[in-house]
């Protein structure tokens, strides 16, 4: 993160190298054909999680946060803003076809 703020990139975040690297073979998953809740079964096993974690849609969703006059994402709004202003809205980004939930959570 430190060399993204060398480079002149504005980071709002910090992750570690164990954070840094879920994030990389997540999407080195999703990027293979995986779905969101293949990609974390396959991670949770690998860490030898015995939970079954279940994202709540394979599906592209975008939370946003409206506070007044301003509109934020989920985690600029949680990490930035530390979730403190007054939330006015929540609203679920989602494609023109409706968000479901991933197979696994329909048993």
């Amino acid at each position: 993160m430190e060399m993204l703020r060398e480079l002149g990139t504005e980071v709002w975040f910090s992750l570690g190298d164990r954070d840094l690297a879920l994030c990389l073979e997540r999407r080195r998953l999703l990027d293979g054909g995986q779905s969101l809740s293949e990609a974390h079964a396959t991670l949770t096993g690998a860490l030898g999680v015995n939970a079954q974690v279940i994202p709540m849609s394979d599906d592209r969703v975008r939370t946003t946060i409206r506070s007044g006059t301003q509109t934020f994402g989920l985690q600029e709004f949680l990490i930035v803003h530390g979730g403190a202003p007054p939330i006015d809205d929540i609203r679920f980004e989602a494609p023109p076809t409706p968000a479901h939930p991933p197979p696994c959570s329909r048993r």
